[in-house]
């Protein structure tokens, strides 16, 4: 499956949540995210760009997450491949099987909602003003969204975490 995305920076969560409930949205979760970051010790070899991520729901969900980067100008693009997970041990076991070393980790609360279809994921990190990512096969639809949510002057962005962080002058 192809992934686009874009996040819209600074968002006001109450007002948003008002106004996806009155268009009909349906809270999908509220879970604990918690990403750590695996890599080829050498860059030169790397052809594929790994992410693990564990999720809990409540119930426990583990999940191995590839994704590999497409190049777009308007939205982020990857292909991804996800893997469930037996426990939490198994995974960190499995991919330095596979060569692959952590680098870098975050957490986040993240409250989703889907209308359409269309996912409405809201992010929150430690020291950083709430984050929508709105992700769907079509960019053009993404954006019609952004205008239907009145978010069109607000900070849109198609980054990936670390220059998220680095906007807002934080560690990761």
């Amino acid at each position: 499956m192809i992934e686009k995305e874009i996040k819209i920076l600074d968002i006001n969560f109450t007002s948003l949540v008002k106004q996806l409930e009155e268009l009909g949205a349906e809270k999908k979760s509220v879970c604990f995210i918690h990403d750590q970051y695996f890599d080829l010790p050498n860059k030169s070899l790397r052809k594929m760009w790994f992410r693990a991520k564990v999720r809990s729901y409540g119930t426990h969900k583990f999940e191995l997450t590839i994704k590999e980067r497409i190049k777009s100008k308007k939205t982020k693009n990857r292909i991804e491949k996800h893997i469930d997970l037996p426990n939490k041990e198994s995974w960190p076991l499995l991919l330095a099987t596979l060569w692959l070393v952590k680098k870098r980790e975050k957490e986040k609360i993240r409250v989703s909602y889907s209308l359409d279809d269309v996912l409405f994921d809201i992010d929150f990190y430690d020291g950083i003003p709430p984050i929508l990512e709105i992700e769907w096969p079509d960019a053009h639809t993404i954006f019609t969204w952004v205008k239907k949510l009145w978010l069109h002057n607000q900070s849109i962005k198609k980054r990936w975490t670390k220059k998220l962080f680095r906007h807002y002058n934080k560690k990761i």
